[in-house]
């Protein structure tokens, strides 16, 4: 039993763009399940729902992986119309995260990452349903020793692109609402409670 519900609203929503943008990059930097040894590329490349903001975000969707991206929607800095369209400029994040594999360490892999993801998105044919190519195109280490004590790097690459937000979302591309998690501090200073719960599908 699928938990999407029956019917979404999607007036005005960036759903699409960033699914897009996701579409644009997987064949130029996943490599699913390892299956060659490319130092710029990754397991994965996935939307997510937000930037990342805890240890704890870095260790539930690192998983077992060695390495991913998740591309993120900031927000809307303005919107237009044109005609009957409405255009938003969105501003995006896609964060590289990578660990130690094939004798390269993880500071270098997500370096190296991030740098292609930039010029992926600098390429003349990126992400050819958007109104406008990508601007502002920025990377920015994330180096953290939290995030290091978890065998991970992470970079940041940042951008804003012109986008219709007014285009109809297909659910079946949407994830299914399987797991969600949760971490809490019974009181100021005691250890953190994380979790993850699986729902009945």
């Amino acid at each position: 039993m699928s938990n999407r519900p029956t019917s979404i609203n999607d007036d005005g929503s960036t759903v699409w763009a960033c699914l897009k943008v996701v579409d644009y990059l997987k064949p130029l930097i996943e490599n699913p399940l390892g299956q060659e040894q490319l130092l710029e590329k990754v397991d994965t490349v996935e939307r997510h729902i937000a930037p990342f903001a805890s240890k704890a975000d870095f260790k539930r969707w690192m998983s077992s992986k060695s390495g991913g991206v998740r591309v993120s929607v900031l927000g809307v800095t303005g919107y237009e119309k044109e005609g009957n369209r409405i255009i938003g400029d969105i501003r995006f994040v896609a964060h590289v995260y990578a660990a130690d594999k094939w004798g390269y360490q993880k500071d270098i892999r997500a370096e190296i990452i991030s740098s292609a993801v930039a010029r992926a998105l600098m390429k003349n044919k990126a992400t050819p349903e958007a109104y406008s190519k990508p601007m502002q195109v920025s990377n920015k280490n994330l180096y953290s020793g939290s995030i290091d004590e978890l065998g991970v790097a992470c970079w940041a690459v940042e951008w804003t692109q012109k986008w219709y937000v007014d285009v109809p979302v297909d659910e079946t591309t949407l994830d299914e609402f399987i797991t969600f998690g949760l971490t809490g501090e019974l009181e100021y200073g005691e250890p953190t409670i994380e979790g993850e719960v699986k729902l009945p599908q």
